[in-house]
């Protein structure tokens, strides 16, 4: 009985996920090997030329005062969701006692609830609206951050579920306003300098978190910091950007 029981554990434990998720990324690494790249790019790649077109996208995020100011609400987004969806919420999951299969369930479902709330909505007339867009993304932010340092462990599934929405509404709703404003040619490297950046303020904001939260109580002040953030910058620009649009209807 015991034996089976320590096989059980084994199969469903957490270095068997590791393992296979290894094993598909091998996997697909195989795989894409045999994948052909289109012609469509006369320039030869040189050091030098990656130079010029990382360039060429950096100029590209701040080439007029409007581009300037849906760059950086992008960024701060990008950045308010990235530390979340790849840091914060497995720690403070982990903090507020959720054990390694309640994790997996909570985080799926979440996943799977709002990828479900998202693609429904952009069924539904023109719900996303750049004005509307524009302030709905920080105010979820602020209403899931804010509570978090009063939750109890249950309730900590709304944060994550909030960040984890603005997330991918960044991807599928917010990156289809930012991307028009670029010039096709200069389009792929000005998304890649978006991401660049927002990746640079990820390494210093989980770099500093680890201080911030020995010094002022754990993972919840956290995010209660990224809530007066959401409230004093990217909620004052979207206003600014929806004023911008206030007669926009379009998706």
């Amino acid at each position: 009985g015991s034996t089976s029981t320590c096989r059980s554990r084994s199969i469903y434990s957490y270095v068997f996920g590791i393992r296979l998720t290894a094993v598909m990324f091998l996997g697909a690494a195989v795989a894409s090997t045999f994948f052909i790249e289109p012609k469509v790019d006369s320039d030869k790649f040189t050091f030098k030329n990656y130079i010029n077109k990382t360039k060429q996208g950096i100029q590209e995020l701040f080439k007029n005062p409007y581009i300037k100011k849906v760059s950086l609400y992008y960024i701060m987004i990008g950045s308010l969701t990235w530390v979340c969806a790849i840091t914060f919420n497995m720690v403070l999951l982990s903090e507020l006692h959720y054990s390694t299969s309640e994790i997996g369930i909570a985080v799926a479902v979440t996943r799977i609830a709002n990828s479900l709330i998202i693609f429904r909505l952009l069924h539904v007339g023109t719900f996303f609206t750049r004005k509307r867009t524009f302030i709905l993304l920080p105010v979820i932010l602020i209403v899931a951050f804010f509570p978090v340092v009063f939750m109890t462990k249950w309730w900590a599934i709304i944060p994550v579920m909030g960040a984890m929405f603005v997330s991918m509404a960044r991807w599928n709703i917010l990156s289809q306003y930012t991307n028009a404003e670029f010039d096709s040619k200069n389009r792929a490297t000005a998304i890649s300098a978006l991401c660049m950046v927002i990746g640079i303020v990820f390494v210093g904001v989980v770099g500093m978190s680890g201080f911030i939260m020995e010094r002022f109580g754990g993972i919840r002040i956290m995010y209660s910091m990224l809530g007066v953030i959401t409230l004093f910058t990217a909620l004052p620009l979207g206003i600014h950007l929806a004023n911008i649009h206030k007669n926009d209807q379009s998706k």
